[in-house]
């Protein structure tokens, strides 16, 4: 109970931080939010990790495990572009014919719903807005 406690305090603290823009979060802080051994239904609000694992349960665990890792990796940039003060050139669209994102986020199952919820909801013939 008390490990939930200070993690559900860290994770208000970050997401103030980054509701604010106003400091570059601590990868250290997230880290440990990210190694704690709550189970995935509580340490994950919005995404459904559980589901997203079991949807792409295929073969070998430390091969899908490392795919979907692979694949939160360049999410979470996407992430940081959006929370960015200066954005790239590029971060009002997600190309699907990116040879990045066709390897990566969309080799896996549930990975465009992530965009949906980081706000990327205009279909576009080759992506997302």
């Amino acid at each position: 109970m008390e490990a939930k406690r200070r993690f559900l305090e860290q994770r208000l603290a970050l997401v103030n931080v980054l509701r604010l823009q106003t400091a570059e979060i601590d990868t250290n802080d997230l880290q440990t939010l990210v190694e704690s051994l709550l189970p995935l239904e509580e340490k994950y609000q919005s995404i459904n990790a559980v589901d997203i694992i079991r949807s792409n349960a295929i073969g070998e665990p430390h091969i899908f495990l490392r795919k979907i890792s692979t694949a939160f990796n360049i999410l979470e940039k996407y992430g940081r572009n959006l929370l960015n003060p200066q954005k790239p050139k590029y971060w009002r669209s997600v190309k699907f014919n990116n040879p990045v994102f066709k390897t990566t986020v969309d080799a896996i199952k549930g990975g465009r719903k992530i965009l949906l919820l980081y706000g990327y909801t205009e279909e576009q013939p080759d992506g997302m807005s």
